[in-house]
């Protein structure tokens, strides 16, 4: 399942609503349901949230790839 689209605080709120259905009581698969993500996504931000807190959920920027292209003197590519 692909990454939904959005800001990192939309994704982050994302993450901590579905922990906070998994703390009700709700099961993986019923909160990934829910949250039309896969389990193993849950999975990993329960797991992520007892290694490193609230700081572990957050969005980390994806830098992609890296341009192949040189910037010449003058300005121009």
């Amino acid at each position: 399942m692909a990454r939904p689209k959005g800001s990192a605080d939309l994704l982050e709120d994302r993450r901590w609503r579905a922990l906070t259905l998994l703390d009700t009581g709700l099961s993986l698969n019923e909160v990934a349901r829910r949250m039309r993500s896969s389990a193993s996504s849950v999975l990993r931000w329960r797991n992520a949230r007892r290694r490193g807190g609230a700081e572990a959920l957050r969005v980390r920027f994806s830098p992609g790839r890296p341009l192949k292209l040189e910037r010449r003197s003058g300005g121009s590519w």
